[in-house]
């Protein structure tokens, strides 16, 4: 072997060995790229007759699994149930336990199923704090509609009043 060639050798050896350790570092992660924000004017409507998970004061709360009534696919996993947390995030699936995540979706904690509605550290008032649930229409078109009454932030003002709702739509998901 020539010099020239020792050299090409040696130097695509390394540019190999470079590649490869940038690439090594890599990890694939599951995204939710194929979701769009979007915003629309519209009537609150609170539900009648909901299902009750937590009254009044709750703080750094949540809930056992719930079952949802249709497999919810979201991120490419499907669910057939999920937990509430008081800090306004649905977290699908029954694995998570933590009530005191309070920025789900932006934590450094792998929460791959959290669907976030405010993502604070909420606590339920005394006078009228409510967290419920209801299923609403028939299938295919049913929707899980999770709400948050009467919460305000930890430290705020008991003068703020949070009226916030978590929708899940079967067929569209």
């Amino acid at each position: 072997m020539n010099k020239k060639s020792t050299t090409l050798t040696r130097l695509t050896a390394a540019l190999t060995a470079v590649v490869f350790l940038c690439l090594s570092g890599l990890t694939t992660k599951a995204q939710v790229n194929a979701y769009s924000f979007s915003s629309a004017a519209g009537t609150y409507t609170p539900l009648t007759t909901p299902t009750n998970i937590f009254t009044g004061v709750t703080d750094d709360a949540i809930s056992a699994a719930i079952a949802i009534p249709f497999t919810f696919t979201y991120n490419g996993t499907g669910y057939t149930t999920l937990k509430v947390n008081t800090n306004g995030t649905v977290y699908l699936g029954s694995a998570f336990t933590s009530g005191t995540n309070y920025s789900a979706i932006s934590s450094a904690v792998a929460n791959a199923g959290s669907i976030s509605g405010v993502g604070r550290d909420l606590q339920g008032q005394a006078a009228g704090g409510s967290l419920d649930y209801k299923v609403l229409g028939s299938a295919p078109n049913r929707q899980f509609v999770v709400q948050w009454t009467n919460y305000r932030n930890f430290a705020g003002a008991t003068t703020q009043d949070y009226d916030f709702q978590i929708v899940l739509n079967e067929t569209t998901n």
